[in-house]
């Protein structure tokens, strides 16, 4: 078991290589008038990730609801 790092930015080069390593990541997006919002990135990179997302449901493509430019922050296992 490893201890989970959450980072307060968006660094889509870190979390490309968090996944391409078979990890996920938990990411937090900007939901406008929502708020904040959580949600699981499974694979992919470069913005073209499969997420699960407790709002629209288990392996989704993440550009179909979200874009980069909402998240926040990520965190992992490492």
């Amino acid at each position: 078991s490893g201890r989970f790092s959450s980072i307060w930015q968006r660094d889509l080069g870190t979390i490309d290589a968090k996944l391409s390593s078979g990890k996920p990541v938990i990411v937090g997006l900007n939901a406008g008038q929502y708020g904040t919002h959580f949600i699981v990135l499974k694979s992919g990179s470069s913005g073209n990730y499969i997420m699960n997302d407790p709002w629209y449901g288990p392996d989704l493509a993440f550009s179909s609801h979200y874009s980069t430019g909402q998240i926040f922050q990520y965190g992992y296992l490492n």
